[in-house]
C-alpha cells in the first residue's frame, strides 16, 4: 500500500491517522486470534480449519506490520513535512 505513489504534505498530515488505523487493525486481528484459539479449545473448530484460519490471521497481521515499517521508513526518509 505505502510502496506506491508520491508523498506530499497531505500524506504527512495524515501519518498519525494511518498509524492509528493500522494499530487498530492489528488489535482486531489479535482479538480474532484469541477467539479462534478459544473455539479450538472448546472443540467448536477442528484443527485443520484452525490451522488455515490461523495462517490467514498471521498473514494479515504481517501485512499490517509491513505497512507500519513502510510508514516509518517513508516518514524518516522524507522528513516530517515531506520535504524532498
Amino acid at each position: 500500500m505505502l510502496d506506491k505513489g508520491r508523498y506530499d504534505v497531505w500524506f504527512f498530515s495524515r501519518v498519525g491517522w494511518f498509524e492509528s488505523t493500522i494499530e487498530r487493525g492489528q488489535a482486531v486481528l489479535l482479538e480474532e486470534a484469541k477467539v479462534l484459539k478459544s473455539l479450538l479449545e472448546q472443540g467448536k473448530v477442528g484443527r485443520e480449519r484452525y490451522d488455515v484460519l490461523a495462517e490467514k490471521l498471521k498473514g494479515d497481521f504481517e501485512v499490517m506490520r509491513t505497512e507500519t515499517r513502510r510508514l516509518a521508513r517513508v516518514f524518516e526518509e522524507n522528513g516530517e513535512a515531506g520535504d524532498d
